[in-house]
């Protein structure tokens, strides 16, 4: 796996929700990221579950 393929797979866990496990994978694959590591980790840090849950409910009018 590349570096813009692990990074992508970090992108898809935190899209499915999976924080933790996109910081499991940073973690294992660190050296293979090299310098995208910190933006992989950025990616799990601004991920805001408050928001996504204020975006449901305004799609469903709650």
């Amino acid at each position: 796996m590349n570096k813009d393929e692990m990074l992508n797979k970090v992108n898809e866990l935190v899209g499915e929700g999976k924080i933790e496990g996109a910081k499991d994978f940073i973690a294992e694959h660190k050296d293979g990221l090299g310098e995208y590591a910190e933006k992989a980790k950025a990616l799990t840090e601004n991920f805001d579950t408050n928001s996504i849950i204020d975006k449901v409910k305004n799609l469903f009018g709650k």
